[in-house]
């Protein structure tokens, strides 16, 4: 299959002045936010680097080997090669709920690329993003905000920003909330499979933004009722979509497709009724009470509680079930209201 890897290999000696940034290469520098920037001392480029360090810059990543792979073309790639990684902030809290990390690269001369990383194993990003649902400024949209004004205040240049799941969501909401002066100096924003919608009343910045998602896309369309966005076609299976290393690349674009499958089309409208259906507060009790009841587990990563996961489900079920009335009932309206929904969606979008 031709990919995002393929296609890095194959433009490798077109410059950007030679072949436009497009949006392989926004996915691309979306996947940068994941590498391990902890391995680096400083400022520096692909080309400088040994094969020992970019195999330590992608150890313990998501998709680690898609990574070196993707990394070591890079690095013998006039297109790449220089591409400086200026600066990297994690902030995690735990009380604040949040799990923030970004970092901003040097293109060339007078362009840039700001990241921002999506969500990870850990509970506390896991809580955050659902925080979403009841919140409009979680703690990391705030902080992506403020990375980028301050970025921008740093430098002169062009400035390109985005993300892959969570991380499409901070680049646009930032992108959104900067002062009109720096959105100017923004050229594209990129929402990877992001989970909200990108649509916006500012008119002057809507057509700068590119969503893409799988044609199975189960992320991307969580809190997004809009059709605003491309979809591109993946070789592989349900959340495995999810994953931009699965997606399709043709003539040195993306494989598109008309629109997302009859399963994402139901997911998207049974979620988004039933969001709509429940109340800041009920969300925010559910959400709260979940996480108290996975925090009993002892589990502090989706791939820990996945290891033992019947077992870790019971012990859930069971602190559900000691909850005061109050909780329990809404756990019981939570559950009532999204199969209802489900039910109704599937009927609706089944024989179209």
């Amino acid at each position: 299959m031709f990919d995002i890897i393929s296609y890095a290999r194959k433009f490798s000696k077109f410059t950007f002045a030679e072949k436009q940034f497009n949006n392989i290469d926004g996915v691309i520098f979306s996947q940068l936010p994941y590498l391990n920037y902890k391995s680096l001392s400083g400022p520096t480029s692909l080309a400088n680097m040994t094969i020992a360090e970019i195999a330590q810059f992608s150890h313990h990543t998501w998709n680690a080997k898609k990574n070196y792979q993707l990394l070591n073309i890079m690095k013998n790639s006039l297109r790449y090669r220089d591409v400086k990684f200026l600066d990297f902030t994690n902030k995690f809290s735990y009380g604040k709920d949040q799990n923030f990390s970004a970092v901003s690269m040097q293109i060339n001369a007078d362009h840039y690329f700001v990241g921002y990383r999506g969500t990870e194993s850990n509970f506390v990003d896991w809580k955050e993003d659902m925080n979403l649902s009841f919140m409009k400024e979680i703690p990391s949209r705030v902080e992506a905000t403020h990375y980028l004004k301050d970025f921008m205040n740093s430098v002169s240049g062009k400035v390109i920003i985005g993300g892959h799941s969570k991380g499409g969501d901070l680049a646009t909401f930032a992108f959104k909330h900067i002062p009109e002066s720096l959105q100017a100096r923004i050229t594209h924003a990129y929402s990877i499979d992001g989970p909200t919608s990108i649509k916006t009343k500012h008119t002057s910045i809507q057509d700068r933004i590119t969503k893409l998602v799988p044609q199975t896309s189960l992320i991307g369309i969580i809190m997004d009722r809009s059709k605003k966005f491309q979809v591109v076609r993946s070789t592989a299976d349900m959340m495995e979509q999810h994953n931009p290393f699965t997606w399709s690349v043709v003539d040195g674009d993306f494989e598109y497709l008309p629109q997302t499958d009859k399963f994402s089309k139901i997911v998207q409208d049974s979620l988004m009724t039933w969001q709509k259906e429940l109340s800041p507060g009920m969300k925010k009790t559910f959400v709260n009470s979940l996480f108290r009841a996975i925090d009993k587990t002892g589990h502090t990563s989706v791939n820990e509680f996945a290891k033992h996961w019947k077992q870790n489900v019971i012990a859930i079920t069971r602190t559900a079930a000691s909850q005061p009335a109050e909780t329990r009932k809404v756990w019981r309206n939570f559950s009532g209201k999204l199969i209802k929904c489900f039910i109704t969606s599937t009927g609706k979008h089944a024989f179209r």
